[in-house]
């Protein structure tokens, strides 16, 4: 049982590694201009309203491959239950990035 929740827990820093590493490359590609302030909402959105279809696809694949990571991960560390701690890992990264966007 200890196994397991190593195994969640090494999942879920794997799949938030990935998607962090993920957003770096999107942030290295589509850099927010200087224009647009920190605490401005108007000056944010026009910028994403401005944002080629490619950034949206990066996002979103990098979305799928931190719930795919963070289940891979989580099935080979905890050798017992691995089916069911790559799911819990994979639905677990999915809820957050479904609830954090």
């Amino acid at each position: 049982m200890i196994r397991a929740l190593i195994g969640i827990s090494a999942g879920l820093i794997a799949g938030l590694s990935s998607i962090f590493l993920g957003l770096m490359i999107l942030m290295g590609l589509f850099p927010v201009p200087e224009s647009v302030e920190e605490g401005s909402f108007e000056a944010m959105n026009a910028f994403i309203s401005q944002l080629p279809d490619s950034a949206y696809i990066i996002k979103a694949s990098t979305h799928i491959i931190a719930s795919f990571a963070s289940g891979l991960v989580a099935a080979i560390v905890s050798k017992p239950f691995k089916f069911q701690a790559g799911i819990i890992a994979a639905l677990l990264i999915f809820m957050l990035v479904v609830f954090r966007d």
